[in-house]
């Protein structure tokens, strides 16, 4: 692994902690709040990517991600099968991405917990909500093969790698 961009990293801890187990990788990150990029650039030393993922930045990054993280991001795509294929462009030929997002058949608390508005589970920052039928269907349309899957702490995540585009699309 030599490039890992986490997309919607907030202050990039973790690639912070990434960063202190492989020394040589070189980080970046995609993030909107810039508190979070000025943490992410000045005390982290990731390269900030741009501030909205559905920019033009995978233009000039073809090919060059071995990981790209996208944890409790994906549902909050606009327009999920696109900023994914976007995406599926910047993976290295042998790279791959972790994808994990809330799991809408088990949601950690009550749907409609009005009581504990901070728990509530429908909020209006996600434009979509995923079992995982309906995620790997989502990443199916990019054009993204699933490797691997797991389904626990009401989510699920997957690994999964660029695919054969010509099959998809």
């Amino acid at each position: 692994i030599k490039s890992v961009l986490d997309a919607g990293c907030g202050p990039g801890y973790g690639l912070e902690y990434l960063k202190s187990e492989m020394p040589n990788i070189d980080i970046y990150g995609i993030e909107a709040s810039p508190d979070s990029r000025n943490i992410l650039e000045n005390d982290v030393g990731a390269t900030i990517l741009d501030s909205d993922l559905d920019g033009d930045w995978h233009i000039n990054s073809e090919g060059q991600f071995d990981v790209i993280i996208l944890r409790h991001v994906v549902e909050h795509m606009l327009d999920p099968v696109k900023t994914l294929s976007n995406l599926k462009k910047t993976l290295s030929p042998e790279g791959f991405m972790y994808v994990a997002v809330p799991d809408m058949m088990h949601p950690r608390t009550i749907l409609r917990d009005y009581t504990d508005w901070w728990e509530y589970w429908f909020r209006g920052v996600h434009a979509y909500y995923y079992c995982k039928e309906t995620l790997f269907a989502t990443l199916l349309m990019a054009g993204l093969e699933l490797i691997s899957f797991e389904e626990e702490n009401e989510e699920v995540w997957c690994i999964v790698k660029g695919g054969d585009s010509e099959n998809y699309n």
